[in-house]
């Protein structure tokens, strides 16, 4: 069976999207198009050179079925007359195979440590205490900017850590720096309240929104800790926070307005015997 260069046969290969859309594979059988994608899984195995016998067997078809399929093949420039896949080397990659990735990536790891045991934890210890540990092992600080380089930190909460610093650089609010363990999980639990992603977003644009919480009213601006609280976060969600606008009031007596148009043009209709139908107006003449 052939090898790569780690000693190991490749275990899957690259299938562009172009094989749904290609003419060339389109315009062959459906039953064409399934042997083709045979070859590849055979290539894929080792198989570099395929003996005809050997790919009969394995499509489970005829001498004559495999030579009208290999002759379509041929015309169509996916394999040539030994049935070899042309371009097959350029289109697949050796750093496909996560082998040696793995390796580099394990060497970079212990050269940057000081040690090779971390330290043991006691029963005393806080969430807090071991994460300062494990980051005494790697010899790494214990805050770091939050940046796209580093977005492993926040897991799977990236997209949410950015829409706050977002609207937390607009409006001058503390940005987040370090997504610890208590604000992963407040952060999963809000996300929960909220329905996801969306939800969170919604929630960042009221906050956004908020005199109140952007300290356009008072000294006091909304943390991200403030936000993770369940109490806090069910009010803006709720619009306890949005800007409300004082109802405005009629003038005093306002209400009888009607009612003293109404007497006013009874009082000039007997004014003067009704002589002059114009001033019937209390406003004047129109």
């Amino acid at each position: 069976m052939h090898q790569n260069e780690y000693g190991a046969p490749k275990r899957w290969f690259r299938l562009y999207a172009e094989f749904a859309t290609d003419p060339k594979v389109q315009m062959m059988s459906e039953a064409n198009q399934r042997r083709l994608l045979m070859i590849f899984c055979l290539r894929c195995n080792g198989d570099v050179t395929l003996q005809d016998d050997v790919v009969t067997f394995q499509l489970r078809i005829s001498g004559d079925e495999w030579g009208k399929t290999k002759a379509e093949f041929m015309r169509l420039g996916f394999i040539d007359g030994e049935n070899k896949i042309i371009n097959w080397d350029k289109r697949q990659f050796i750093s496909d195979i996560s082998n040696q990735r793995v390796k580099l990536h394990r060497d970079r790891m212990k050269r940057k440590c000081n040690v090779t045991v971390t330290p043991p934890e006691s029963d005393t210890d806080t969430d807090t205490d071991r994460e300062r540990k494990i980051l005494s092992v790697v010899n790494l600080p214990e805050s770091i900017e939050v940046s796209s380089k580093d977005s492993r930190r926040f897991e799977n909460f990236e997209p949410q850590i950015a829409e706050w610093n977002r609207i937390a650089e607009l409006h001058g609010l503390p940005r987040c720096q370090v997504l610890t363990t208590q604000r992963k999980a407040a952060m999963k639990a809000r996300l929960k309240d909220c329905g996801g992603a969306d939800g969170w977003a919604d929630a960042c644009r009221m906050v956004s929104e908020s005199d109140f919480l952007t300290g356009k009213k008072t000294d006091w601006k909304a943390s991200l800790d403030f936000m993770l609280q369940k109490k806090s976060f069910t009010k803006i969600l709720e619009g306890a926070y949005s800007n409300h606008e004082a109802p405005t009031r009629p003038p005093k007596g306002s209400g009888d307005y009607f009612s003293g148009l109404v007497a006013a043009v009874d009082a000039q209709m007997n004014k003067k015997g009704n002589s002059d139908e114009e001033d019937y107006s209390p406003l004047g003449k129109l």
